[in-house]
């Protein structure tokens, strides 16, 4: 097995629970913390209306993690 496709539910666990932590500390860190800010509020919302549209749930976890960003 391929090391991509091992790694690619870990990648999309990640993403999808510490998205918008993950968003802010890349943006912090190359642009600042303005642009983290904006940043990261915009993925939470672009991701509010996927899970949405897709009705998929909202887990806890996710929802620290939007509220620790």
């Amino acid at each position: 097995m391929n090391l991509l496709a091992r790694l690619t539910p870990l990648l999309r666990f990640l993403l999808t629970e510490f998205g918008p932590l993950i968003v802010f500390w890349a943006l912090a860190l190359t642009l600042g913390s303005k642009a983290a800010i904006a940043g990261s509020v915009a993925y939470i919302l672009a991701d509010a209306a996927w899970r949405y549209r897709r009705r998929l749930p909202v887990t806890r976890l996710y929802i620290f993690s939007s509220a620790l960003t």
